[in-house]
């Protein structure tokens, strides 16, 4: 209940900075709307080791991959 109210609190008074802001500034239309109210989940969100895993590996390749057609390109 607490972490409710924390969330709600900080998307209401986020929403108010940025209105006040925006209506400071002349020709700035920068709007913060909030849709929905905050829910709790009944139980906890578990991950997905085997997803995050692969998907760690393959950001990891590309990342090497990156590097070595720069590196290549330097040295062209």
């Amino acid at each position: 209940m607490q972490a409710e109210r924390i969330v709600g609190t900080v998307a209401v008074v986020s929403t108010e900075l940025l209105s006040d802001r925006s209506a400071g500034s002349p020709g700035s239309r920068l709007t913060a709307t909030v849709y929905e109210k905050v829910m709790v989940p009944d139980s906890p969100v578990s991950p997905c080791p085997l997803r995050n895993g692969l998907l760690t590996l393959v950001a990891g390749l590309a990342l090497i991959g990156v590097v070595a057609m720069v590196s290549r390109l330097r040295r062209s």
